[in-house]
């Protein structure tokens, strides 16, 4: 079949996406079929999904364009229990467009306009390029005054191992934005092609705080997966993952008040077996503060070079303190799950919590505060650029650059005031076999 499908328009005061089996508002083009899938707009004072859905998505085998999903709206939530609660695919929340497995062309945008944006639970906007597909995933633009995600929620970019295109770019238009609990907002690449980027223009403040447990589930139902994932640190993350080859994807952050707390991290990373170049960090803020486990990380961990982290605060920067439960939150939680019970049959070792859980922040015993360049494969460290008012160092706080093999990191520091260092803190450019350090560039008017 060929051709262009319906739209899906709804114009509401108020519209209740609530069921225990799923409710779903989707178009899609059709397996085997060729043409352009329809769009859904919601314009509404209030939306509200409760385990329910909004999807496009062009189908298995087919070619052509999937719709995309525009929502206007005072108020959008979507609530779901987190996974350790109920794993239920029929209780999830989501708002997704996709390029299904096999199929050629690209995925639709999602656009939301909204005063508040809330997620809760296993609640997802999602683009994605599947496995097997060929084309691009949609892009994401969120404009709101109020933006916040809970309980392992996400706004996630990507594409599937076995694709071959780009994932889609984020960018969110905001007055404050809080990820709390293990929630994400992420791009990734697993195929052939780029990571997209992630830019958050906030007028007021960042908060990124947390983790949520981790958590194994084997699910022994026919026709899913064997074993799902789920828990880690509040993160911004892009990614090229393991076995993927292209460019991580850039994080931008324009904000007057950024904080990243209780093992949150900021993070652009090439995984272990990837090939590709690291996103790049660029923050422009008034006030940075890194705490109690908090980190900014531009790691290199396969075959390519870490990006670089460039900030440009115009106030202070504070790095202080570390989370000594690191190393336990690695021993996740195992649970087996059929169609009626889900059972905890235990714990995994902390080694193996480490293979299986990425999204996390770095350290041994503890998760410490910091700022890191890493390249611990086959590149060059990234480099770390910071302009500032003053800079803060305390109780361990850190600056490094490590590069196991090309030429190391180097850090340039410009700080109008007074750079300040404190019990046990530290700025480090290391190198380690035959690769060359880095240099440590300070230029400060005092230095403590």
């Amino acid at each position: 079949a060929e051709g262009i499908g319906g739209d899906i328009i709804v114009n509401t005061g108020s519209l209740t996406l609530a069921d225990s089996q799923g409710t779903r508002f989707s178009t899609s083009v059709g397996n085997r079929a060729q043409g352009t899938g329809g769009n859904i707009e919601i314009n509404a004072d209030t939306v509200t999904i409760n385990s329910g859905s909004l999807i496009t998505q062009l189908s298995r085998d087919a070619e052509g364009q999937a719709g995309n999903i525009e929502i206007k709206a005072n108020s959008l939530s979507l609530n779901s229990p987190n996974l350790k609660e109920d794993s239920r695919a029929a209780t999830r929340s989501v708002i997704q467009t996709s390029v299904v497995r096999g199929a050629k062309g690209d995925g639709g945008n999602i656009d939301i306009e909204t005063n508040s944006l809330s997620l809760t639970g296993i609640a997802f906007l999602v683009s994605a390029l599947r496995r097997e597909a060929q084309g691009n995933a949609g892009n994401i633009t969120i404009d709101t005054n109020s933006l916040s995600l809970d309980q392992d929620s996400a706004i996630r970019s990507r594409t599937f191992e076995m694709s071959q295109g780009n994932a889609g770019a984020i960018e969110i238009n905001a007055n404050t934005v809080e990820i709390n609990s293990g929630a994400k907002i992420e791009s990734t690449t697993e195929g052939e092609g780029d990571a997209g980027s992630i830019e958050i223009n906030a007028s007021d403040s960042v908060l990124i705080s947390g983790f949520s447990d981790l958590l194994l589930l084997r699910r022994i139902d026919r026709n899913e997966p064997d074993e799902v994932t789920e828990g880690g640190s509040s993160s911004l993350l892009t990614s090229v993952k393991e076995m993927a080859s292209g460019q991580g994807g850039d994080i931008t952050i324009s904000t007057p008040d950024l904080k990243i707390l209780d093992g949150g991290i900021i993070s652009a990373e090439v995984e272990p077996r990837a090939q590709g170049q690291g996103g790049n960090i660029f923050i422009n803020a008034d006030q940075l503060e890194i705490g109690d486990g908090g980190q900014i990380i531009a790691a290199g961990l396969g075959i390519g070079n870490a990006g670089n982290i460039n900030l440009n605060i115009a106030d202070s920067i504070e790095i202080f303190g570390s989370d000594p439960t690191f190393s336990e939150r690695f021993k996740a939680e195992i649970r087996t799950r059929d169609s009626e019970e889900i059972e905890s049959i235990g714990r995994t070792t902390e080694q193996l919590g480490r293979l299986l859980f990425t999204q996390v922040g770095i350290g041994e015993e503890s998760q410490i505060s910091g700022i890191y360049a890493n390249s611990e494969s086959q590149g060059s460290g990234g480099i770390v650029n910071i302009q500032t008012g003053s800079l803060t160092l305390e109780d361990s706080g850190r600056i490094t650059t490590e590069t196991n093999a090309g030429e190391g990191g180097n850090i340039t520091l410009e700080i109008d005031d007074t750079l300040s260092m404190r019990n046990n803190a530290l700025i480090s450019a290391e190198a380690s076999n035959e690769a060359s350090g880095g240099n440590v560039n300070i230029d400060a008017d005092f230095i403590i």
